[in-house]
């Protein structure tokens, strides 16, 4: 057991050396550390932004919506969600108060102005419960609200830019209904928002 006093000497015989070795382990420990729960914390932001966004921990569509979900068939749809939804929710919530329950919508349209037309992702369900789980009416910019009523919609700030709208314009929306037929709808923008996500900027709109 003499290497114990033998390792102890020649860690005295330099202090300085020693310390600054010392120093450099203790350093290059703390920024693993550091690195790594901060990959963590992305890791579980991303996942958690994810679930929330797109697929919530159970999705519940058609088997025709998932044999062409690439393509987000409006046609197939479940009958009466509201019934499934709120029996959902009264069959999990003695176990879990703050269970979400989300009807929503995604479907490609066609938005046109009077600078021209652009291709964009719609999402639509009920702006109060979207207000938990998109969370945009976080991402207004100054002088634009979230929606408040039935013909309104938020819009990313990109997106508006493109079509050369801002807050208070009529979005024009053009896209497949359910029965095969071409929808128009026109929109009044309540607010722009930013994410700071160009994929979400540059391409979707939130509307009830």
């Amino acid at each position: 057991m003499r290497i114990i006093p033998f390792a102890a000497r020649n860690l005295l015989r330099n202090k300085r050396r020693s310390m600054l070795a010392a120093t450099s382990v203790f350093l290059s420990i703390l920024m693993v550390i550091v690195l790594q729960g901060f990959t963590n914390g992305f890791l579980d932001s991303m996942v958690r932004n994810y679930i929330k966004n797109e697929t919530g921990h159970i999705n519940i569509a058609t088997q025709g919506y998932r044999d062409r979900s690439r393509f987000m068939p409006v046609d197939e749809y479940i009958e009466d969600s509201p019934a499934l939804a709120e029996s959902i929710r009264e069959a999990v919530a003695p176990r879990d108060p703050g269970v979400i329950v989300a009807e929503r919508i995604r479907f490609g349209v066609l938005l046109s102005s009077e600078t021209g037309t652009k291709d964009a992702l719609a999402i639509a369900g009920d702006p109060e419960v979207e207000r938990r789980l998109l969370m945009l009416d976080t991402r207004i910019l100054p002088g634009g609200a979230y929606m408040s009523g039935v013909g309104e919609t938020i819009v990313g700030e990109a997106l508006a830019e493109d079509l050369g709208l801002k807050v208070g314009d009529v979005l024009k929306v053009v896209t497949q209904k359910a029965d095969g037929g071409i929808g128009f709808r026109k929109l009044r923008i309540s607010g722009l928002f930013s994410t700071g996500v160009n994929s979400l900027d540059g391409m979707v709109f939130q509307m009830s």
